[in-house]
């Protein structure tokens, strides 16, 4: 259950569990990888890559 939609306020150990660096980064890398592959990259094959803009081709990245 999500910290914010238990009954009780949360303990120092349920908030160090929630903003493990571990965790978070695992997290965000697993986030970007779909974002990389279900938006940009799907995107990206149906059209020609080479009548893409360089910046706009790198620009999900910034």
């Amino acid at each position: 259950m999500p910290l914010l939609e238990r009954d009780q306020p949360p303990s120092l150990e349920d908030l160090e569990e929630a903003f493990n660096v571990e965790a978070v980064t695992k997290e965000f890398f697993d986030a970007y990888r779909y974002a990389l592959h279900e938006v940009i990259i799907k995107n990206l094959k149906h059209k020609n890559i080479n009548e893409i803009p360089y910046e706009k081709k790198h620009s999900f990245a910034q």
